[in-house]
């Protein structure tokens, strides 16, 4: 391969035309010839590989500062929400009530599930996707003002506004 490689390099008009004509030039312009093209090649390595990574580590670290920033202000909304919880009574409900407030506080925020799962242990699970988020904490206030005790949720972002989302009722 490499010997095919050179042969065609070597049978190339094109490539015999430049050399001949470089080395018909003088040393000082061949010298310079060498430097632009040793600056050329360097412009293009800095334009398509060092500035784009360079771009692509600041916008990491802007996302990252992003996401500590929202990270402290959960953490600080947590001790809020902590010092609250005891204040507040939440029910313990069998499945057929919980299924009753469930489609109660749906139909009253408009929220619409994809699937409901009922678990072995009293349990509900609901998954929806591509819901507004403006229907989901709707919902989340009907279920905090039923007191609905919610055991565990995943939120996912689909698109500005619209999110899926899991999530376990007891």
């Amino acid at each position: 391969m490499k010997s095919w490689f050179v042969q065609q390099l070597q049978q190339s008009t094109v490539l015999q035309r430049m050399m001949i004509s470089f080395q018909a030039r003088s040393a000082r312009e061949r010298l310079l010839i060498l430097v632009m093209v040793s600056v050329f090649v360097l412009v293009i390595v800095f334009y398509t590989i060092i500035e784009p990574s360079q771009v692509a580590h600041q916008q990491a670290i802007t996302r990252l500062s992003n996401a500590q920033n929202q990270y402290q202000r959960l953490v600080m909304g947590a001790d809020v929400l902590a010092q609250a919880r005891p204040e507040q009574v939440l029910e313990d409900r069998d499945t057929n009530a919980l299924r009753n407030v469930l489609t109660q506080t749906a139909n009253q925020a408009g929220f619409v599930a994809d699937r409901i799962q009922v678990e072995r242990d009293g349990r509900i699970q609901v998954w929806s996707s591509r819901v507004p988020f403006t229907v989901v904490s709707a919902w989340f206030e009907a279920l905090r003002e039923q007191r609905v005790i919610i055991e565990s949720m995943q939120i996912e972002k689909i698109e500005s506004g619209l999110v899926s989302l899991r999530i376990t009722l007891d």
